[in-house]
């Protein structure tokens, strides 16, 4: 469930179908997860894809649910000649989300809340 304030703001109002898309396939991961993995997301092009997101449109998407304050890349996936060898990995800043220390039992933080900041008087970038 979102919360109204979310729901009701700037950011959540210029999404992009491209990312409504993309937020909506990074919550199936995530509830695939149980909640449990926010911060480590796992979502392939190849996945995003056959969401419904045209290639194209994949990055943009990205750009735009990061600019918009969504979501986070919180590791940038890795690239070996033409092969990817690791995906990206994404954080929804609206949900809490996981921490693996170095040493010790991962534990959860509070979400982020980046998407407060849009304010809507610049325009993202649309994926479309």
């Amino acid at each position: 469930m979102h919360a109204a304030e979310l729901i009701k703001s700037p950011a959540w109002k210029a999404r992009s179908i491209h990312c409504v898309r993309l937020l909506d396939r990074l919550e199936l991961e995530n509830c695939a997860h149980a909640g449990k993995e926010n911060g480590y997301l796992i979502v392939t092009y190849d996945q995003f894809v056959a969401y419904g997101i045209g290639r194209r449109f994949v990055r943009p998407a990205i750009e735009e649910a990061v600019k918009l304050g969504l979501a986070k890349v919180t590791r940038q996936g890795l690239y070996r000649g033409a092969a990817r060898r690791q995906p990206n990995l994404y954080q929804l800043t609206y949900l809490k989300s996981k921490l693996v220390p170095g040493v010790g039992a991962p534990y959860f933080l509070e979400p982020t809340h980046e998407w407060r900041a849009f304010t809507g008087k610049t325009k993202p970038r649309k994926s479309t």
